[in-house]
C-alpha cells in the first residue's frame, strides 16, 4: 500500500473516532457514518483491483471527512429551524423498525 494511501485512511479513520467520542445520540451518529463506513470499506476491499490515484484517494479523504462532520451538522441545524426537533426524528425512527 503507497504511504500516502495509508495516510488518508488513518486520517479519515481518526475522524470517524474522534465523531463516536460522547455523540449526543449514538443511533443518530450511526446513521450519519453508517453511508461513509460502507464507501470506505467499498474501497478497501477493491484497493488491489481498482487502484486510484493519490490525487483521487485525497480528494476522498477530504471529502469523507468534509461530509461527516459539516454536512450532517448542517442538515440537523436546518431540521432544527424549521422546527422539527431530535426526539420528533428519533420518534419516526423508532417507530419505523
Amino acid at each position: 500500500m503507497h504511504p500516502w494511501h495509508l495516510g488518508f485512511l488513518i486520517a479519515v479513520l481518526t475522524v470517524f473516532l474522534w465523531s463516536a467520542i460522547k455523540p449526543t445520540s449514538y443511533l443518530m451518529w450511526m446513521m450519519e457514518i453508517a453511508p461513509l463506513l460502507a464507501g470506505l470499506a467499498l474501497l478497501v476491499v477493491t484497493y488491489r483491483r481498482f487502484t486510484f490515484t493519490t490525487i483521487c484517494y485525497g480528494l476522498l479523504a477530504v471529502s469523507f471527512i468534509w461530509v461527516q462532520s459539516v454536512v450532517i451538522t448542517a442538515l440537523l441545524m436546518f431540521l432544527f429551524l424549521i422546527g422539527f426537533e431530535s426526539t420528533t426524528i428519533f420518534n419516526v425512527i423508532i417507530s419505523i423498525e
